[in-house]
C-alpha cells in the first residue's frame, strides 16, 4: 500500500538541505507514517556518497527498509558501490559542463547568463548569443562617465532610482550594484564585458557540506580564460581603464574593521 510519495523535482541530488521532499521522507519515516522507501534506483535517493549513507543508516535503524526497481532490497554494498558511482557522475558532469563552457568562451559566447546592458538572441543562426540592447547601453555608459567625472557610486545610484531607471533586477539601484566588489569583480565598474572582453574562471563554488550551499572561491589570475569580443564592446576601453584606475586609487582607505570606531553609538552622526 502507497501512503506516501516523496518527490524533489529540479533539485540536485547532491545535497539534503536542500531537498524538502527528501527531508520530508526522513522526518515522516521517524514518525513511523511507512516502513518501507521504494526508489527506482539509489541516485534517485542521493547522489552524494556521505547523503546516501546517512540515509540507509537513519532508515535502517528505523526498521525501514529500501527496495530499488534495479537491485531489489538494498544493503551497506549497494549503498558503498552505487553512492560512489553516482558521487563520480556527479564530478564527470561537472567536468563536462566546464568543457562546454570553456568551448563557448573561446568561440566568443558567454557562457553565463543574462547581462545588464545586453539581450540573449532567442532564435534564428545566433541562438543563444548576445546582442547590445540600446537604452540598457545608454545606463552603462552613463554611470562609467558620470563616476569618472567624480560622482560616487551612491550618488549615480540615487539619480537613477530618482529619475525611475530600473536597476538589473528590476529593483532599485545601490552603490554595492554599481560598485561592486574588487576581489570578485562583480557590479557595473568591474564588468570587462562593457570594454568587449569575457573573462571566464574568475572563481570557481565549492558546496558546504553542511548546508548544501555554494561558496565562492577566487582562482589564481594564471587560471582566467580570456577573449576579445569587440562587437559587444559598450565603453571606450580607455574610458573603463579610467574607471579602474580611479576604483584602485580609491581602494587605498583603510578597511572598514579596521578604521577608528566611534566612542558612542550616535557620534559623527547627531550634533547639538
Amino acid at each position: 500500500q502507497v501512503v506516501a510519495v516523496y518527490s524533489d523535482a529540479a533539485i540536485s541530488g547532491s545535497a539534503i538541505a536542500k531537498r524538502p521532499g527528501m527531508l520530508t521522507l526522513l522526518a515522516e519515516a521517524a514518525a513511523g507514517v511507512f516502513d518501507g522507501v521504494l526508489s527506482e534506483d539509489v541516485d534517485r535517493l542521493s547522489r552524494g556518497q556521505a547523503d546516501s549513507a546517512g540515509i540507509y543508516e537513519r532508515l535502517t535503524y528505523l526498521g525501514i527498509k529500501i527496495v530499488t526497481l534495479a537491485d531489489g532490497e538494498i544493503g551497506k554494498l549497494q549503498i558503498g558501490v552505487k553512492g560512489l558511482l553516482s558521487s563520480l557522475y556527479l564530478d564527470n558532469l561537472a567536468q563536462k559542463t566546464r568543457r562546454g563552457q570553456v568551448g563557448r568562451v573561446k568561440a566568443g559566447r558567454i557562457p553565463g547568463g543574462r547581462c545588464y546592458g545586453y539581450d540573449v538572441v532567442e532564435s534564428g543562426a545566433d541562438r543563444g548569443q548576445r546582442r547590445i540592447n540600446p537604452a540598457e547601453q545608454a545606463i552603462v555608459l552613463r554611470i562609467f562617465q558620470e563616476y569618472v567625472g567624480g560622482a560616487s557610486p551612491l550618488a549615480i545610484a540615487g539619480r537613477l532610482n530618482a529619475e525611475r531607471i530600473p536597476a538589473p533586477r528590476g529593483g532599485q539601484w545601490n552603490a554595492s550594484t554599481i560598485n561592486g566588489s574588487r576581489q570578485r569583480l562583480n557590479g557595473i565598474l568591474s564588468n570587462s564585458l562593457y570594454r568587449g572582453r569575457i573573462v571566464f574562471n574568475r572563481q570557481r563554488f565549492v558546496k558546504d557540506p553542511a548546508t548544501g550551499k555554494r561558496q565562492s572561491r577566487p582562482n589564481p589570475k594564471s587560471e582566467w580564460i580570456e577573449q576579445d569580443v569587440p562587437d559587444l564592446a559598450i565603453v571606450p576601453r580607455e574610458l573603463f581603464a579610467a574607471a579602474q584606475a580611479l576604483r584602485k586609487s580609491a581602494g587605498g582607505a583603510r578597511p572598514l574593521g579596521r578604521q577608528r570606531r566611534p566612542k558612542r553609538l550616535l557620534s559623527g552622526l547627531v550634533t547639538c
